[in-house]
């Protein structure tokens, strides 16, 4: 079961882009081929659908799920 609540963002108008954004620039440890492959998922995946998404409206309901997993394209959203 996934927890229904979560940590309050600091900064109320920060989007879910910025935010993987900022997030991935902190992974020093990462190898370019990794590095470019997470990348490639939040460009493709996750910003074209949610990206523009406030992280304090970020829920759970906006990520649509099939088989146990997250399914991320713009028909979903609909």
């Amino acid at each position: 079961m996934m927890p229904t609540t979560g940590t309050l963002v600091t900064q109320a108008r920060i989007t879910l882009a910025q935010r993987l954004t900022a997030w991935l620039s902190t992974k020093d440890n990462l190898t370019p081929l990794s590095r470019q492959l997470y990348a490639e998922i939040i460009g493709q995946h996750i910003t074209p659908t949610l990206g523009e998404t406030e992280l304090q409206k970020l829920v759970l309901k906006l990520v649509p799920v099939k088989a146990g997993r997250p399914v991320i394209n713009r028909d979903s959203l609909r």
